[in-house]
């Protein structure tokens, strides 16, 4: 059994959960692992979370991120900010001016 650690702190992290995009309770089950990992951090409901999800709309291999956040950024009653949408994407060329844009907006996020 391999055990992936997390090098800023080294501790082990949980699991790798696995979730298949055709169960109807996807986004559920998602949401509830989550906030279960969040929690692990530290990071309670009531904190700033700020998603960052990378990629550019101009490569098919590489439009995840910006797919994911568009959909994320789109959904209703949540309680975090989202960088990195299809309309907005964070790249490698603007990834450094992003974050420091971010440290900037979000000091706490």
């Amino acid at each position: 059994m391999s055990v992936i650690m997390n090098t800023m702190t080294q501790t082990a992290l949980p699991p790798k959960t696995r979730i298949s995009a055709e169960d109807p309770l996807a986004v559920d089950i998602f949401s509830k692992d989550l906030a279960v990992r969040l929690m692990e951090y530290g990071i309670s409901e009531g904190s700033e979370l700020v998603v960052v999800c990378i990629g550019t709309d101009r490569s098919t291999g590489d439009c995840l991120g910006p797919l994911v956040g568009s959909k994320m950024a789109s959904s209703q009653g949540h309680n975090f900010v989202v960088y990195g949408t299809l309309d907005e994407p964070v790249h490698a060329s603007n990834l450094n001016d992003k974050l420091n844009e971010i440290s900037i907006n979000h000091p706490r996020g």
